[in-house]
């Protein structure tokens, strides 16, 4: 994981919403105090939410800002209620936005946590601090991790998905280099506690073979070190894993 802090936004999820459609309705002359004036909103409220925006691809740019096209989607989607495409969207922002698929992994390699512990999880290893305004933000990247369906909530925990075709295995796992013939690598950092086994299905495609189901099986050990997990994701996506394209 990079060292940079990721820019958590400062607002609810709500209010977040409501500045995502703002940007889908404005003209890409407009500023940031005609964004504020059309959403009746302090502008430091919006400004606030800017970087995560930015990290997030949803909008672009430097001082002057404008939507990009899936943010366009999204917001029309949000401004339509389209619980579908909204949905969707999401998944797309949280797929393409390593940070948030990173916290996907988290929640899978827990098997379950509640949404505050998630939440603090997420302030955490974004790397700014513990503030009133960025616990709201982390809070709200947790709401945007379960509207994107990749996540739900359950007797007051919080899982990942139980997909349901083989399409949805593949959107929603971290991806896998089928050509690397690496054996499914065995994680135990103290051998002397008991472990704990989570199986990540991942479907592998050939034009010339049948699909293929790969399970790769991680063993951890139980630990509230949030560290210890971090250093796991980054050897995964280091060895294991590729991003699209």
């Amino acid at each position: 994981m990079a060292n940079e802090a990721f820019k958590l936004p400062g607002s609810s999820l709500e209010a977040l919403e409501k500045i995502i459609q703002g940007y889908a309705n404005i003209s890409e002359k407009d500023d940031l105090d005609a964004l504020a004036k059309l959403l009746s909103m302090n502008k430091n409220v919006v400004s606030n939410s800017n970087g995560f925006l930015v990290e997030t691809n949803i909008v672009s740019g430097g001082k002057q800002k404008t939507i990009t096209e899936l943010g366009r989607k999204l917001g029309r989607a949000l401004q339509h209620n389209h619980v579908e495409d909204t949905e969707r969207l999401y998944r797309e922002v949280v797929n393409s936005t390593e940070f948030l698929a990173t916290q996907v992994t988290t929640v899978r390699l827990k098997n379950g946590m509640s949404k505050d512990d998630l939440a603090t999880h997420i302030l955490y290893v974004s790397g700014q601090k513990d503030t009133k305004q960025y616990r709201t933000g982390a809070r709200t990247v947790a709401d945007v991790l379960i509207k994107s369906g990749l996540i739900e909530e359950n007797d007051g925990l919080i899982y990942v998905s139980t997909p349901t075709t083989p399409e949805e295995y593949h959107s929603t796992s971290d991806q896998i280099d089928d050509s690397n013939d690496a054996e499914p690598e065995r994680f135990n950092a103290q051998s002397n506690i008991p472990e704990r086994k989570v199986e990540m299905p991942v479907e592998s495609l050939s034009s010339r073979q049948p699909n293929v189901s790969i399970n790769i099986e991680l063993v951890l050990p139980p630990t509230e070190n949030a560290e210890i997990y971090e250093k796991l994701f980054k050897a995964l996506r280091e060895n294991l894993f590729l991003s699209d394209g």
